[in-house]
């Protein structure tokens, strides 16, 4: 389940839409798809552009993987 305060926090965020984003989960609980899936509707619903995400095994590969993430730009 996804905590209200994270949609609440992605409002307030302020200049969010249309940025390019990876949304994940760390592999934890029941239902992992579909709290991946419910987290990705909220970001899109916020105008955030989605182009991956994933179920990762810990915090410490979520680390891994955001400080080698490069999200670009595709030309349309």
């Amino acid at each position: 389940m996804i905590p209200d305060s994270l949609g609440a926090f992605l409002k307030s965020a302020g200049h969010i839409s249309g940025k390019r984003c990876y949304a994940f989960i760390l592999n934890k609980g029941l239902r992992k798809g579909r709290v991946l899936s419910s987290l990705m509707k909220m970001m899109e619903s916020e105008g955030m552009y989605l182009k991956k995400s994933d179920i990762l095994a810990n915090a410490a590969e979520a680390e891994a993987v955001g400080s080698k993430l490069h999200i670009e730009k595709t030309s349309v």
